[in-house]
C-alpha cells in the first residue's frame, strides 16, 4: 500500500511537471509570434501620397498692384510674380498653410507653390491673391488654348498612360507654342492623373483636347488629355493649329 502511494505522488508530481513545460512552451511561442506579427515603428514603409496641384491665377486682390509677393516658409518676401500668371498649388487647403503676422493686425494665409523637386526651399504666395482657374478657362472663344511648356506637353489616355505607348504614329508630346481644341465645349471633360517628376509624385489635373499630326502623308485629329496647368489662353488668337511632324 506504501509503495502504491508513492508512485501516485510521483506520477501526479510528473504530470504537473509536464503540465508546466507544456504551458511554458505554449507561451513563449505564442509571444513569439505575436513580436514577429506587430510591425516596427521604424519600419513603416508606407508609401507617400501623391502631392495634388491646384491651378490658380493670380490677382491683385482688392488693390490695383501689377504683380504681388513671393514668400518664404518664414514669410519674408524673396521675389514677386505678375498678375493673371497661372501658378500651381500644393494642395492648396488649410492643412498646407502658413499664417503670417501682419503689421495692420490681419494676418497672412500663404500657400506653397507645388515646385520640380529641385529647389531645396519652398515659395508661397498669399491666398487672398489666388483665384483658382476651371480647366475651360484655359480656351478662347474658338476653343483653343497654347500649349504653354519649353519640354513639350505630353498626351494621355483615360488610362493615364502616353498615347505614344500604344501608338508609335502618336507623338509623345505636344511642343511648345502648339494649339490644342477643347474637345466639347459643352461638357468640359478632365480627369487626374498621378505622374511622378523628378521622382516625386503628383496628381495632375487633365483636361481632354483634340489636337493634330501626320501620319504619312496624311493629317490626323486625335483626342487625347493634357495637364491643363500647362495650357494658357493663345497669343495670337488668328495662329493656325500646328500639325505635328
Amino acid at each position: 500500500m506504501l509503495m502504491s502511494t508513492k508512485k501516485l505522488r510521483v506520477f501526479a508530481l510528473a504530470s504537473v511537471s509536464v503540465l508546466v513545460i507544456a504551458f511554458a512552451s505554449v507561451t513563449i511561442s505564442f509571444t513569439s509570434s505575436a513580436a514577429l506579427a506587430t510591425p516596427s515603428r521604424n519600419s513603416d514603409t508606407s508609401p507617400i501620397p501623391p502631392i495634388l496641384r491646384e491651378v490658380y491665377k493670380v490677382t491683385a486682390g482688392e488693390g490695383d498692384a501689377t504683380a504681388i509677393n513671393i514668400r518664404d516658409g518664414n514669410c519674408n518676401i524673396i521675389g514677386s510674380v505678375k498678375i493673371n500668371t497661372i501658378v500651381t498649388i500644393r494642395g492648396a487647403s488649410d492643412s498646407n498653410a502658413i499664417i503670417c503676422p501682419a503689421t495692420d493686425g490681419n494676418p497672412i494665409k500663404l500657400y506653397r507653390l507645388s515646385e520640380d523637386g529641385r529647389r531645396k526651399k519652398g515659395r508661397y504666395i498669399a491666398a487672398n491673391n489666388l483665384v483658382k482657374r476651371n480647366a475651360g478657362e484655359a480656351f478662347n472663344e474658338n476653343n483653343q488654348a497654347q500649349v504653354s511648356s519649353s519640354n513639350g506637353l505630353n498626351i494621355r489616355g483615360e488610362d493615364c498612360k502616353l498615347l505614344n505607348e500604344t501608338d508609335k504614329s502618336i507623338p509623345k508630346a505636344l511642343p511648345n507654342r502648339a494649339l490644342v481644341t477643347l474637345r466639347d465645349p459643352d461638357n468640359v471633360k478632365t480627369i487626374t492623373c498621378n505622374i511622378p517628376v523628378d521622382r516625386i509624385l503628383y496628381t495632375f489635373e487633365m483636361v481632354e483636347v483634340e489636337f493634330q499630326y501626320k501620319k504619312g502623308k496624311e493629317n490626323v485629329t486625335a483626342t487625347g488629355y493634357v495637364a491643363q496647368e500647362n495650357l494658357k489662353i493663345p497669343d495670337n488668337t488668328g495662329r493656325k493649329i500646328i500639325i505635328i511632324q
